[in-house]
């Protein structure tokens, strides 16, 4: 492969993996983690391993660069638009969580799909980046969760007038764990909520908010 743009592997000191099948990385399984050796794809680094641990649901990505002066971009490529939350990264129905202290950014790149062969046609691949300071020797972990599908609740409520009640339901909703989105429409006297929030906490954070909610 000429570049790892567009793979899921770490970007260190601004650069990514060297191309060359001598540069491929070793792997090794335990019986409960994967083992890859990725030290041969980089420049100027002591050692780079990734360990991949399978649970149900659930995919822990533990990474190890020893080296000096080591500025580490965790980078997840997806061709499905994901959003910041409070949780962390939402891919779809996937949540991606990085321990320890780091920036997030987003970014995205149209590419020709060598596949199909049609110059015109553009896809577009996204890029979330787990950026961390610099440092010598660094262990990071991703944590990859198999969230439940979104799901649509319809809550029937009373007292919103004007768009400054629309505006004020919708964000107590949204402030609702699990929430993803929020619509009030006001001559249903509907607030929808997208997500996977407790029903019972939607209600509750409603009528905190002085409006009532009809059963």
């Amino acid at each position: 492969c000429a570049s790892s743009r567009g793979h899921s592997v770490p970007i260190i000191n601004g650069k990514e993996q060297l191309p060359g099948q001598e540069r491929k990385a070793k792997a090794s399984y335990d019986g409960e983690r994967i083992a890859l050796d990725m030290t041969l794809a980089y420049d100027a680094v002591d050692v780079v391993t990734r360990n991949f641990l399978l649970k149900e649901d659930v995919v822990e990505i533990q990474d190890y660069f020893a080296g000096k002066t080591l500025q580490v971009t965790e980078r997840f490529a997806t061709r499905v638009e994901p959003q910041i939350c409070a949780q962390g990264v939402r891919i779809g129905e996937l949540l991606l969580q990085c321990e320890g202290d780091c920036d997030i950014q987003l970014s995205s790149q149209e590419y020709h799909p060598r596949a199909l062969g049609d110059l015109d046609t553009t896809q577009t691949a996204y890029f979330v980046d787990f950026v961390f300071a610099e440092v010598e020797n660094i262990s990071t972990e991703t944590i990859i969760i198999e969230e439940e599908p979104n799901m649509e609740t319809v809550i029937k409520v009373n007292g919103m007038m004007c768009v400054h009640c629309k505006a004020r339901v919708e964000k107590v909703c949204k402030a609702v764990p699990g929430t993803v989105d929020a619509v009030v429409d006001l001559q249903a006297k509907t607030v929808t909520v997208t997500g996977n929030a407790d029903v019972a906490a939607l209600k509750q954070a409603i009528i905190d908010a002085d409006y009532e909610v009809v059963e």
